[in-house]
């Protein structure tokens, strides 16, 4: 189970995913996909050249909880965007459970970017990494 990049043939898989259509006809969106039997994922990615940036915009895998999907389309996103040049990218979690989870396998600074506005308790949370750095705490994840 190796990702690898979007076609068209892919489409329906992955809007089923709840990526917008928007990501999938925009060609500055980069869009990578996971199959194996039952498992269907899918990772999107864009530059913003004027920040120097990559900036994971989307990634599902489903069934939910197949992690190893989940690390793979994250390493072939972050794989491409070092091709691309990119050296900085960041990425939002809007789960607490994910967050918690990254936080035990990864070195990574999560900053809060979204709170609840009835219990001031955060909700979201945005990462900034290294490329080469993220690639690296991947690869060894991964094994």
């Amino acid at each position: 189970m190796e990702p690898r990049q979007y076609t068209a043939a892919d489409r329906q898989d992955v809007l089923d995913l709840q990526v917008h259509p928007f990501a999938l006809d925009n060609e500055l969106q980069r869009v990578f996909v996971i199959k194996d039997g039952d498992v269907r994922g899918a990772g999107v990615w864009y530059h913003r050249k004027a920040r120097g940036e990559t900036v994971l915009q989307y990634l599902a895998v489903n069934p939910p909880g197949n992690w190893t999907a989940f690390l793979k389309l994250c390493l072939a996103c972050a794989y491409d965007a070092r091709a691309a040049g990119s050296t900085s990218g960041r990425f939002r979690v809007i789960h607490p459970t994910l967050l918690a989870r990254l936080q035990r396998q990864f070195r990574i600074e999560p900053v809060v970017d979204g709170v609840d506005a009835d219990s001031g308790e955060a909700v979201s949370w945005t990462i900034t990494v290294d490329v080469a750095d993220i690639i690296e705490q991947l690869e060894l994840v991964l094994g």
